[in-house]
């Protein structure tokens, strides 16, 4: 069962013709010997123009392209049982076709005597003749040739008959020999032309190889020329954000600059009221000496304005020179009237003294914040020369990105950050010393240390 099912799949087997590739002419044609040579027992080719099927023309010789060229599609061989019968085929088989028949004649002159003086000699046939005349030329040529063979054979054999010898060639055996000359020259100038044209292929091999050895070093050196053409873009870049952080470097100096420009300032101020205060308490001191007159009253330690003494002290010197000429009540009342006015000084002393006080801490902290903030500016400039320096002396893009990112995310952020703070504490002194001159103790009470030096 198995044996007939495979012979009922077998019934029919489908076989291919692979397709071949074959070169043109110089004149774009396919010649017949190049099918013979791929297909042997192709004699025609065709094509299918829509669905009607054409055959290419041939002239004898080769193939010639459709009206409208050679086109990318589908061409079919004809394939026959026998080979085409084109005469000789290639001039190789021409050439062999022509020894084999001198030979065969070389044979049959072996005797002599078998041809006589009786042939005619004949010319080549010009080139210009056409290809009817040449063939009725020829073969008029072989029948005649033929009657005067068969007439010399039949005299040669009259003539060994009668012993009648003779040691001339004849024409016909002169005109074999200069054919076989001929050919042997050609032979020849075919061998020389074969040598030089496999010379010619050497040196075209050769400079191919020379022009392949070049295209790979033109390309290695585009390769290398590209690879160049992004460094100095990478490195362009770099000088550009280099360019960028040099601005900002002086653009930042320029503020500290600024700021070391107000802080000076505000330490001048802040001396300037401290001498101002210290003035104070050095015309306080006649003050105490005239509270002390009256009733037993602590001593005042403090600050007042120059104006508000002065004018205090003229009202005690106009109340001494009134005791002398008042009576007792008078003097009670008076007495009364200073000491509420002492008082009042003291409570003003003591306001002062605080102020006072928290102005010398604040002048402090602000101090020490300073030298602070100019050691880390000091240390940043060394630190952005440096890095600069790296940044010009190093060949690696690596370390110059490191530098970059390690600038840009800690020293700026940091210094931003201070000079931030900085700002700010500046504004709250500022705030402080308006609060002092103004004597405003409510302001004064509500800005503490603490909240002065909190950071952001």
């Amino acid at each position: 069962m198995e044996n007939g099912a495979e012979n009922d799949v077998r019934l029919t087997l489908r076989i291919y013709v692979e397709p071949i590739k074959i070169e043109l002419d110089q004149e774009g044609a396919i010649l017949i010997t190049t099918l013979q040579s791929a297909l042997p027992g192709a004699f025609g080719l065709y094509f299918y123009d829509g669905d009607c099927r054409s055959s290419l023309r041939f002239d004898g010789k080769k193939f010639l392209p459709p009206g409208d060229g050679w086109k990318d599609q589908k061409y079919y061989a004809l394939l026959g049982c026998r080979p085409f019968d084109y005469p000789f085929g290639s001039y190789a088989n021409a050439a062999k076709q022509f020894e084999r028949s001198v030979n065969t004649v070389q044979r049959l002159l072996a005797n002599r005597k078998l041809f006589d003086n009786g042939f005619v000699e004949r010319d080549i046939v010009s080139i210009g003749k056409t290809t009817d005349q040449r063939r009725a030329t020829v073969s008029h040529d072989k029948i005649e040739n033929m009657q005067r063979l068969l007439t010399a054979t039949t005299k040669h054999t009259t003539l060994g008959r009668d012993g009648i010898t003779g040691d001339e060639q004849t024409p016909l055996e002169q005109q074999f020999v200069e054919l076989a000359r001929i050919s042997t020259a050609k032979d020849s100038i075919i061998a020389q032309q074969r040598a030089d044209i496999k010379v010619v292929n050497d040196k075209l091999e050769q400079k191919e190889r020379s022009v392949k050895r070049l295209q790979d070093d033109l390309s290695k050196l585009m390769e290398s020329c590209r690879a160049k053409d992004k460094e100095l873009a990478f490195l362009r870049g770099l000088n550009q954000d280099q360019k960028f952080m040099c601005e900002k470097v002086n653009e930042l100096k320029s503020r500290l600059m600024d700021r070391e420009n107000i802080i000076t300032a505000q330490k001048k101020e802040i001396e300037f009221l401290v001498r101002k205060m210290a003035t104070l308490n050095i015309e306080q001191l006649p003050s105490k000496e005239t509270s002390n007159l009256g009733t037993a009253s602590e001593p005042v330690n403090g600050m007042a304005i120059g104006a508000h003494e002065s004018s205090v002290g003229g009202d005690i010197d106009q109340n001494d020179e009134e005791t002398k000429h008042l009576t007792n009540n008078e003097l009670a009342n008076a007495l009364a009237h200073t000491k509420a006015r002492n008082e009042q000084l003291e409570n003003q002393v003591n306001v002062a003294d605080e102020k006072y006080q928290q102005l010398n801490e604040v002048y402090i902290a602000v101090v020490a914040e300073n030298t602070k903030l100019m050691t880390e500016l000091a240390q940043l400039e060394r630190e952005t020369s440096t890095n600069i320096n790296i940044k010009n002396e190093s060949l690696s893009t690596t370390d110059v990105a490191n530098d970059e990112s390690k600038w840009n995310s800690e020293h700026l952020f940091a210094l931003k950050q201070d000079l931030a703070v900085s700002e700010k504490r500046v504004a709250k002194l500022t705030r402080m010393i308006h609060a002092l001159t103004e004597s405003s103790s409510n302001e004064l009470r509500s800005i503490t240390q603490d909240d002065l030096f909190n950071p952001l």
